[in-house]
C-alpha cells in the first residue's frame, strides 16, 4: 500500500465505508449459504444401512460444495472487476490482512 489510510478526507471516508461494506456483505453471505447448507442437511437423511450409500451421498457432498465453491469464487471475480483498481487492491489486501490475523 503505497499510504496509510488515515480516514481524514472524503474519499477516504467513502474508501473505508465500501470496506466495511463489502466485508460485511462477504460475511453474510457466507452466513446465508452456511444457513441453507445445514436446513438441507437436516431434511435429507440416509436410508441405506450397508453403508454404500452414505458414502455415496458424502462423495455428492463435497462434489456439490466444489461445485458452490466454483459459483463463489466466479462471482467474486466479477464483482472484482467491476471495481476500480486501487479499490481491488485495498479489498484485496484488507481481505488477506484478515485471514493472516485468524
Amino acid at each position: 500500500m503505497l499510504f496509510r489510510n488515515d480516514g481524514k478526507g472524503e474519499s477516504n471516508a467513502v474508501q473505508n465505508r465500501f470496506t466495511a461494506y463489502v466485508v460485511l456483505a462477504v460475511q453474510r453471505r457466507k452466513s446465508a449459504v452456511l444457513r441453507h447448507r445445514k436446513e438441507i442437511a437436516e431434511f435429507e437423511h440416509s436410508v441405506d444401512f450397508d453403508g454404500d450409500l452414505v458414502w455415496m451421498q458424502s462423495q455428492q457432498d463435497t462434489d456439490f460444495s466444489a461445485l458452490m465453491m466454483q459459483f463463489e469464487i466466479i462471482a467474486f471475480e466479477q464483482a472484482l472487476d467491476r471495481l476500480s483498481k486501487r479499490d481491488r487492491y485495498i479489498l484485496v489486501t484488507r481481505l488477506l490482512h484478515k485471514i493472516g490475523a485468524n
